[in-house]
Order: structure tokens, then sequence, then C-alpha cells
């Protein structure tokens, strides 16, 4: 876009009414965010270059990821535009993070897809420092997923599901009492850095949920 700026101005560049530019916008920014936490997280993962966000796909509801490419999309009558949903875009990201940062040989990223959507959940929860995943993918603040239920927790073998994304609350959740319990004890900066250490750990070396 082009802004005219008066010296000593001020000019502010707003796409809020439109979604397919705001698309763009917001998944640049929520990938950006995504990628400096990631980085943080594992210096020294090599993403291969820029990691590619693909915007305003049809259909709705949704969003996915090869491990290598995000790809979110268009806004329906049930659902914004994914790439407008902070969490989205993290969770996303979360796959490709995971993708390049297993260690060969010892994780994966392929053998269990629970793993995989517990893995992306925790990854968007960490960076919000918010356990409700998804608020405003249907308009409302309600949570997609939840991975610290009051008075429920998802355990291993009883909770796993043909719906890897539940599958993943068992993990997910498992990392949020962690992080719970590592900042109760320490305080938040090094209970922080605890529960990011172990969720590295457990990328670069945990095979499934099984192992």
């Amino acid at each position: 876009t082009e802004l005219s700026l008066a010296d000593g101005g001020t000019v502010t560049w707003s796409a809020a009414s439109d979604e397919f530019t705001d698309a763009q916008l917001s998944a640049y920014i929520y990938a950006t965010i995504a990628h400096t936490r990631d980085v943080a997280i594992d210096p020294s993962v090599d993403f291969g270059g820029p990691v590619p966000i693909q915007v305003n796909n049809p259909g709705s509801c949704n969003g996915y990821s090869d491990g290598d490419t995000v790809f979110l999309y268009q806004a329906s009558s049930a659902c914004e535009n994914s790439a407008r949903v902070a969490d989205v875009v993290e969770h996303e990201f979360g796959h490709v993070f995971h993708n390049h940062a297993v260690i060969p040989g010892m994780g994966s990223f392929t053998n269990d897809r629970g793993q995989c959507e517990g893995i992306a959940d925790y990854n968007a929860a960490n960076i919000n420092e918010d356990p409700g995943i998804g608020r405003g993918l249907d308009f409302t603040d309600r949570p997609v997923r939840e991975i610290d239920p009051i008075g429920v927790e998802r355990v291993y073998p009883t909770d796993l599901s043909t719906d890897p994304h539940i599958s993943g609350e068992i993990l997910s959740g498992a990392l949020w009492d962690l992080r719970k319990a590592f900042i109760a004890e320490l305080g938040h900066d090094a209970g922080f850095a605890q529960a990011e250490a172990i969720y590295l750990g457990l990328i670069q070396r945990w095979p499934d949920l099984v192992g």
C-alpha cells in the first residue's frame, strides 16, 4: 500500500474492514511472533528460509500445515478467517517448528498425529499464556479446545481418540500442568524457561504418544 505522511506527523495503516488484506497482515504478524518464540526455544532450529504462509484459501473453519508451509482459510458465516486468529496461526506454525526441530532417528513428525496436534496446541498456548486454544475462530471468546479444563484431565490411554486433536490434549494438557507447576515453584520466568526446555526435548526426541 502507499500512505502519505506529513513531516512530524503520524499515519495509521488499518485493513480491518478488508478481510483478505487483513488476513495477510495478521498472518505475517502472528507467524513472526511464533517464529521469534520458537527460535528462542531452539536457537539451532533451521527452517530452511522464510516459512511460506498461504492465506485466504477456499474453505473455512480450519487451517493446516504440511510441516513446511502453513495454509489458512477464508471466513464464513460460522468462522472468522483463520489467518486473523492468533492461536490458529501459531498452532499451525507449531507443526513447522516440530518438523524442523526433530532430531532425525530420535523424534518424529510423522509417526503420531495426536502427538503432532498436542505439540502444536501447546505452541499456541505457550506463546499467548492461555490454555484456551482458538478464541475468536467462531467470532466469540470461547476456545475451540481447552487444554486445562476445570476438573477434567485427558489421560493416556483412556482418552486416545480417532480425532488426533483430542488425543493431542493428553500431551498438551500434561505440558500445561508442568508449566503451571514450574511457575508456581520457580517463579514465572524461570518456570517458563524450564517448561520450554522440556517441550523442546520432547519435540526433538519423542517418537510418539506411546514412546
